[in-house]
């Protein structure tokens, strides 16, 4: 199979700034290191850290994924 990229975007809608930390993020590919790790996201802002690139490859576009996000004393 060909080389796999994936891409992570985080938006924040609410009124305030938040800080996410992006604590594990784990799938089928593997467990991928996310840098940067820490966003300060601005109200309406979206970031997106650089893509986490797997060479196992996957035959299919859907592809689950458990992330694990932490904001103030709140991690889900």
């Amino acid at each position: 199979m060909p080389a796999v990229m994936l891409h992570l975007r985080l938006q924040n809608k609410s009124r305030d700034p938040i800080v996410v930390e992006v604590r594990d993020l784990n799938s089928e590919l593997g467990d991928f290191a996310v840098r940067p790790d820490t966003f300060t996201i601005e109200p309406g802002q979206t970031v997106e850290p650089d893509g986490m690139q797997s060479l196992l490859g996957v035959d299919t576009f859907s592809l689950p994924v458990n992330l694990v996000l932490r904001t103030g004393d709140k991690t889900e």
